[in-house]
């Protein structure tokens, strides 16, 4: 079994948000199937505010709603062929914002209260990375986002660490 690291990055200064972006792009060219896994970038703007994005869940929230729209089309056409009240055009929408809504209270990738907790260390201006990559591209990844600015390190997943990160 190939173990896998936590790896985690901190971005400081004017551009931090700019730099961090930049680093998960390199990521994904260096470990293409980081990106499959998961990547989470934590970004604290001037004025406090504390953004999360996870391609995990952006994923899953457009796979979703995209079910939905489907669905709810063939809920629509079903419906029509029936003579009931919902047609294909009103089931679209519908069975899409039933689906984001479902994407909003799934939790995948990492634990959202974890990413929280975290974000909540980072200062205004300052961003964050964490991803996890198997052992052998490690390194590289490190090396990688140091080179983007990033203060970065690698540490082994167990399965205690996995289970406070939810993945």
């Amino acid at each position: 079994m190939q173990h896998e690291h936590l790896i985690a990055a901190t971005f400081a200064g004017a551009d931090a948000a700019a730099q961090a972006e930049a680093a998960a792009q390199g990521l994904a060219h260096l470990v293409p199937n980081m990106l499959a896994h998961n990547v989470a970038l934590m970004v604290r703007d001037a004025a406090g505010k504390l953004m999360i994005h996870e391609t995990a869940e952006a994923r899953d929230s457009s796979q979703t709603s995209t079910v939905g729209a489907v669905s709810g089309w063939l809920l629509g056409f079903a419906n029509t062929l029936v003579g009931g009240p919902l047609g294909m055009a009103e089931g679209g929408p519908l069975g899409m914002a039933a689906g984001q809504e479902m994407a909003a209270e799934r939790d995948v990738g990492f634990s959202d209260a974890f990413l929280q907790d975290l974000g909540e260390t980072l200062r205004r201006g300052e961003a964050a990375l964490l991803a996890v990559a198997p052992a052998d591209e490690a390194q590289a990844a490190v090396a990688l986002l140091q080179q983007h600015g990033a203060t970065a390190n690698a540490q082994v997943v167990t399965e205690e660490l996995r289970a406070r990160l939810g993945v």
